[in-house]
């Protein structure tokens, strides 16, 4: 057995595993934080959500064309070039709004749990939407 066929092998079934884990895996927390009230009105679950949408997204398109072109060889981005521009805007902008979520996941939830009131009041969901919303317009 030669190191790029264990490679390939690695990249193959590696990657179909965390590909069906993470839809799954996704699919999960976008069920349960849209269908639960009380998730919805807490902002931190809120950027979770736009987390875990935007993280569906990046892992069914980055996932699955490297599977496809280092698994069977079959590169789609080298047969189209609209496939190739999508996924070369897709790919970056997707990871920088899933880490710029759990950030502001974090913050959120470090001004929740202040002892000032004056800072936890600055945390609304109205404000979160806005956040998400800019996060997102800026992003793509």
């Amino acid at each position: 057995m030669s190191l790029p066929y264990i490679s390939q092998q690695i990249t193959i079934y590696g990657g179909a595993i965390t590909l069906f884990l993470g839809i799954i895996g996704n699919c999960l927390n976008i069920v349960i934080f849209t269908s639960v009230r009380t998730y919805r009105q807490n902002s931190c679950v809120l950027y979770f959500l736009n987390s875990s949408i935007f993280n569906f997204i990046y892992i069914s398109i980055n996932l699955s064309t490297r599977i496809l072109s280092i698994g069977f060889g079959i590169d789609p981005t080298r047969t189209s070039l609209i496939w190739c521009k999508i996924r070369s805007f897709c790919i970056p902008t997707f990871a920088q709004i899933i880490v710029y979520s759990t950030c502001l996941a974090t913050i959120s939830q470090f001004m929740l749990t202040s002892r000032s009131a004056r800072i936890r009041r600055l945390v609304t969901t109205k404000s979160t939407y806005k956040i998400i919303f800019i996060l997102n317009l800026h992003f793509s």
